[in-house]
Formats: structure tokens, sequence, C-alpha cells
């Protein structure tokens, strides 16, 4: 939709801006087939964080970990191992919308890039954000006895991730929610859209 917009320039005169929204849509079979590769990737990460123990690298159990700092909130009504397993593939499945809705479209390349990317995307945020605040194992895991073997495990775990995801929306012939895949919206001419 294009909504025309008045706004003061320099020299008190005022200019017309055309202004473009668009909202991104996705439809109920793009949406499940994006939950079911969600699931399959987070399904891939979780065994990979059990099995890479076998390579010296740091076994990692994400639903444990997240178990662990549930309880450590509420200690007197401990949760299970379900409820952090639940979150983490919750966690997954939200990772994987994000990436079809907002992302995809902006990486190019064919899956492997994209998921490499997106293995890129998701370790930041818990080397920066996750493991400080949620695990409390502070900033690149410093907190930890071997912040670099956590790291690399942990690198690991969301590269399976991210390749998981990537080839599963590619088998499933999910493609980003855009606008341009839509066509136009109600009321928009093809030309508008």
């Amino acid at each position: 939709m294009t909504t025309m917009t008045k706004e003061p320039a320099l020299g008190g005169e005022t200019r017309t801006i055309r202004v473009r929204s668009s909202t991104m849509t996705m439809s109920g079979e793009q949406f499940w087939k994006t939950v079911v590769a969600g699931l399959i990737a987070t399904y891939v990460m979780t065994m990979t964080g059990f099995w890479q123990s076998g390579l010296g690298l740091a076994a990692i159990d994400v639903g444990a970990m997240i178990t662990g700092s549930m309880t450590a909130v509420h200690p007197d009504a401990p949760y299970t191992f379900v409820a952090g397993n639940l979150v983490h593939f919750a966690n997954g499945i939200v990772l994987a919308l994000l990436w079809v809705a907002f992302l995809q479209e902006r990486v190019p390349g064919n899956w492997i890039v994209q998921g490499l990317v997106y293995a890129l995307i998701t370790q930041l945020g818990a080397w920066v954000v996750v493991a400080p605040l949620a695990f409390d194992a502070g900033l690149f895991f410093t907190n930890t006895p071997a912040p670099g073997r956590m790291m690399l495990a942990t690198a690991g775990t969301h590269l399976a991730y991210g390749l998981s995801l990537a080839l599963s929306l590619k088998v499933a012939g999910v493609r980003a929610a855009t606008a341009a895949n839509r066509g136009p919206s109600v009321g928009q001419t093809k030309e508008e859209a």
C-alpha cells in the first residue's frame, strides 16, 4: 500500500513523500512447513550437541541448560527436562519462522550459504546474548572453565541448526515471506506492489 504524506522541508516549504508499506504474510502451508523445518533443525542441533563429545568437544545439552536456568529462578518448584526441551524446540521453531519471514530473502546464495550465514547469526546471538543472560556463562563463555572449547562446541551445534534448517526449507519448497511472493495487497494495483 502506498500513502502520500507531507513533510516540512528546508526553507519552510513542504514536500510530498510517497511511503510504501508492506506486511509480511505467510500462507498456512508455508507456516507449517517452516514449523516442521524448525523442529527438524532443532533435533539435528540437539543430537549434534550430544554426539560432538566423541570429537573431544564439550557435550551441549541445551534442554538441560534451559531447565537449569528456569529452576534457578524457581528453586522451590524445579522444572523437568521436558520443560527445558519444550522451550528449546519452541526457540528453534521461532528462529525458523524469523528466518523465513525477515532474513531469508536478504541473504543471497544457495541453501548452503544461507545455512552458514544463519548459523553465524544464531551463534553470535548465543555467544553475546544467551550465554551471558540466560546461563550466566559470560560474554563468549568467559565464566566457564574452557571458553574456547565451549565456543567451538556451540559453533558446531549452531552450524548443524543453520545447515539443516536451510536444507529442510529447500526440500519443503519454502521461500521467503515477501510482499513480492504475495502479489498486490487489497486495494493495490500490480504497479504499486
